[in-house]
């Protein structure tokens, strides 16, 4: 049975060998990175052209914080692209003590939702 210095002890080496493995992991992506960055300076190419071949899907903003906050308030349809209209749905069912109505689309009210047959809720056409 473990005391719990031995525990804590356990859980600190762990700890410090996961720095160790991302200080690893960091160093190969910079080593990476900069031979990624020779290649492209022996071909004569720029970041602004890789970003102008790069299909729109991939192409992200720099990822912080405050521009992931923005970016979820002003969310937006593009400019070009125009607003659909949406279609009216006639309601299909209607209660006939309160005369509420329901399209028979989403959540069910709770007037209709434990009637076994819907029928005699059935808007006549």
């Amino acid at each position: 049975m473990s005391t719990s210095v031995q525990t804590k002890g356990k859980i600190t080496v762990k700890v410090s060998s996961a720095t160790a493995i991302e200080k690893e992991i960091q160093a190969l992506r910079a080593l990476q990175v900069g031979k990624f960055y020779e290649l492209m300076a022996a071909v004569g190419l720029t970041l602004e052209d890789l970003q102008a071949h790069a299909p729109k899907h991939t192409r992200k903003a720099p990822s912080t914080a405050a521009t992931k906050k923005s970016a979820k308030a002003t969310h937006t349809t593009p400019a070009d692209a125009p607003a659909k209209p949406r279609k009216k749905i006639e309601p299909k069912y209607q209660n006939p003590k309160t005369g509420e109505t329901w399209t028979g689309m989403g959540r069910s009210p709770l007037w209709i939702r434990d009637a076994k047959n819907r029928d005699r809720f059935l808007i006549a056409k």
